[in-house]
C-alpha cells in the first residue's frame, strides 16, 4: 500500500511466506514502466515491512512495485501502487492493493464537496458506483462490498471538483 505521511510516501508490504525469499526490492516509476530500485531489504521473517519515499521532486503518477528475489536469483513482483502527486504533494491513493473485499480510499480536497468514486473493469465496464461527502485537508474513505467481484484487474476512479484521478487495482 501507498500512503501520506507528513508530505512523504509511506509505502508498507506484508508477505505471509518468506521461504526461499533472499531480499525485496522497492521500485519506483513515473511512468508505470520504467522502474528504479530505491530500496533493498533483506527477507528477514518478519512479514511486515515499510519504507518513506522522500526523494519526491514533481508532480504527477508516481507508481511503486516490490521486486522478491528468491535464493536462487528468480523473481518476481508484486501489484503496482500508484499514487497522484499534485504541486504539493500525494493527494491521492488506494490501499490495500491488491484487494479482497474492501478498498480505503485516501484523498485530499481543497474544499468541502462529494467524492464520487467509480470501478470499472479491464474491458471499462462499470462495476460499482459509490459517492462521500469530504471535507477540505486528507479524507480516509472505506469502500466495501467488493467480494463478489471476480479476481483480476479493475480500475478505480475517483472524481471530487471537477477533478478526476484514476488507480489500477488487483482483486484477489
Amino acid at each position: 500500500s501507498a500512503g501520506l505521511q507528513d508530505s512523504r510516501i509511506l509505502l508498507q508490504w506484508t508477505n505471509k511466506n518468506e521461504q526461499g525469499l533472499l531480499e525485496y526490492q522497492l521500485e519506483r516509476s513515473s511512468d508505470g514502466i520504467h522502474f528504479t530500485t530505491i530500496s533493498r531489504s533483506a527477507a528477514t521473517g518478519k512479514s511486515s515491512y515499510q519504507y518513506t519515499d522522500q526523494n519526491i521532486t514533481a508532480a504527477g503518477n508516481l507508481y511503486y512495485r516490490v521486486k522478491l528475489i528468491n535464493n536462487q536469483g528468480g523473481f518476481m513482483y508484486s501489484s503496482v501502487v500508484s499514487v497522484r502527486l499534485n504541486a504539493t504533494g500525494p493527494d491521492f491513493s488506494v490501499y490495500p492493493n491488491p484487494f479482497i473485499d474492501a478498498v480505503t480510499v485516501r484523498t485530499t480536497a481543497e474544499a468541502r464537496g462529494s467524492l464520487g468514486i467509480r470501478i470499472m473493469d479491464a474491458t471499462g465496464k462499470l462495476v460499482r458506483e459509490g459517492s462521500a461527502s469530504v471535507q477540505a485537508g486528507t479524507n480516509f474513505i472505506p469502500f466495501g462490498n467488493l467480494s463478489s467481484l471476480t479476481k483480476g484487474i479493475y480500475y478505480l476512479q475517483t472524481t471530487i471538483n471537477g477533478k478526476t484521478t484514476q488507480s489500477k487495482l488487483m482483486k484477489l
